[in-house]
């Protein structure tokens, strides 16, 4: 940012392709100025806390959704996320002053509507950062992100995660009250059924429960 300045022929350095970040990588497809360039491993590195946050972002802002949506939600997010930290030189030779000439370009503001419309229950405050500086199309910068094996997977509760079977399980319960008319009898021996068949269904008996049985309506 300072070099090119002091020393003849005192103008920016070349721009150049975004190949060292691993978050925003492939989802940058403009060049960046040679200043971004340099350090861009390390900025990258500020989409980790994005990602690892994203699903508790987005299960206390939207909710449970399907994972389609979630997906093009965190894809809008991120791209969001990629074409703010790293802007679009406008020229060959750019420096990291935002300018019409020789300068960076700032993000498209559509990239900020896209999220809103894409993640419903968003509102100005979960973009505020990244959308303080945007541009008019096509001067402004549109990064795309589809590393979607990089998007944590969408929080479910333990409901969700261990469902109740459909279907009515069947089982052997020992008895018969159609052909064992002495079942209630008063003085009848104690009666043992085995643990409910929907919970040794949904695996959640893991012993054989006892119960006792009235002796007498």
């Amino acid at each position: 940012m300072i070099v090119p300045r002091v020393v003849p022929p005192f103008q920016p350095l070349t721009c150049v392709p975004m190949v060292t970040g691993h978050n925003c990588f492939g989802a940058v497809l403009y060049p960046i100025t040679m200043s971004d360039f340099v350090i861009a491993d390390v900025t990258d590195t500020m989409m980790d806390g994005y990602l690892s946050g994203f699903p508790t972002t987005y299960q206390q802002k939207v909710g449970k959704t399907s994972d389609a949506a979630y997906k093009l939600c965190g894809s809008a997010y991120m791209s969001m996320q990629c074409s703010s930290i790293f802007p679009k030189c406008n020229s060959q030779m750019a420096e990291s002053a935002p300018g019409p000439v020789m300068g960076r370009y700032p993000m498209c503001f559509t990239a900020c509507i896209s999220t809103l419309v894409f993640c419903p229950g968003f509102w100005i405050e979960d973009i505020l950062g990244p959308c303080q500086m945007i541009g008019m199309i096509p001067q402004c910068s549109q990064a795309v992100w589809w590393s979607f094996w990089r998007l944590p997977s969408q929080l479910v509760s333990f409901e969700d995660s261990h469902p109740s079977p459909m279907e009515c399980p069947s089982t052997d319960v020992g008895f018969n009250a159609d052909s064992d008319y002495g079942l209630y009898d008063t003085g009848a021996a104690e009666n043992a059924v085995a643990a409910s068949p929907f919970l040794e269904a949904a695996g959640g008996a893991s012993a054989t429960g006892i119960v006792k049985l009235p002796n007498a309506f």
